[in-house]
């Protein structure tokens, strides 16, 4: 069972201590719209900072111009830490999927990095189930929610959740989170705090919190270098080595839904190859799918009782990321 446990808070968490929380990372709100700026998110970036905690602002998205509210989120944070985007409903306000993407790409233009989006199943549900591919196009990576009853330490709810199989680890929208928020009833120094949970190493939290990991010395090197490639398309993985949890997702967010064959070209085949390569194939991560790398996915798949079709589909993807 993970014990990477993420905290969010906000002006209800008024007094909450940064400097001695035990969470191994923290949301803090910065921003709503153009019209609110969090009183107490200057003195929690401080602290982060002063004891080296892991922390991420985050902006709760409003119906009003996406350059303006990315331009009031900038003059009220330290632009080197990573964000993320609340998308839920206020009262009359129905945030729509397109104003999310146009945030996202604002904060890109103000040099600001969105790292993830909080998107609960409910309202995903409530959206219509619209495809959320672009999360990932855009190196942003979903948090889901969904609150079991209990409350007292965050361990003890997550574990009468189901842990590491709890429902809120489920896909939806062609995204699979990468943090799930189980809890808004957890005690901590005395407060009630939403808590996530997070499945990957301290160093791939650190990763996604924009912290740089060196390479271990002996670290698997095909592994490293589809790290590296998936990393330059905004995966934000520690380059460590280890195809873990966070490594087999980002794959998957490249290669799930598509069939990708011989005679394609482009991305997908590259993140194909690379992976390929990560099972001793070496190939030449080219993108281009010819007869070499054919061949490299037949001797994979009949090796894993796949049919030998040269075919990546699904059945074929969850073996190579699973």
């Amino acid at each position: 069972m993970t014990d990477q446990f993420v905290i969010d808070i906000a002006s209800y968490q008024e007094g909450y201590s940064v400097a001695t929380s035990t969470a191994a990372a923290i949301f803090a709100k910065v921003t709503e719209g153009t019209y609110y700026v969090n009183p107490f998110y200057a003195g929690w970036q401080g602290q982060a900072k002063a004891a080296n905690k892991l922390l991420a602002w985050y902006h709760f998205l409003s119906g009003e111009n996406a350059q303006a509210q990315a331009a009031f989120t900038k003059a009220h944070i330290d632009p080197s830490l990573v964000g993320m985007l609340d998308i839920e409903p206020e009262k009359a306000y129905k945030p729509t999927l397109a104003e999310a993407f146009a945030y996202i790409d604002a904060c890109k233009a103000e040099g600001l990095t969105v790292r993830f989006a909080y998107l609960p199943h409910w309202y995903w549900v409530e959206m219509g189930r619209p495809d959320l591919s672009g999360f990932a196009a855009r190196g942003v990576h979903l948090i889901s929610s969904a609150y079991p009853a209990g409350s007292g330490s965050a361990e003890g709810i997550y574990a009468a959740a189901g842990g590491d199989n709890g429902e809120g680890w489920a896909g939806y929208g062609n995204a699979t989170p990468v943090l799930w928020q189980f809890t808004n009833q957890a005690t901590d120094q005395g407060m009630r705090v939403d808590y996530s949970a997070f499945k990957g190493s301290a160093a791939e939290l650190g990763v996604l919190f924009g912290k740089t990991a060196p390479v271990p010395p002996h670290a698997n090197a095909a592994v490293v270098a589809l790290q590296k490639l998936l990393n330059a398309h905004g995966a934000g993985l520690a380059e460590d080595g280890i195809k873990g949890p966070l490594t087999n997702g980002a794959i998957r967010a490249h290669l799930s839904g598509l069939l990708v064959e011989q005679g394609q070209t482009g991305l997908a085949v590259q993140v194909l190859q690379a992976t390929l390569n990560v099972f001793g194939a070496g190939l030449a991560v080219d993108g281009v799918f010819g007869p070499k790398t054919a061949l490299a996915l037949k001797d994979f798949q009949a090796a894993h009782a796949l049919k030998a079709d040269a075919i990546c589909g699904p059945k074929t993807l969850a073996v190579l990321a699973p």
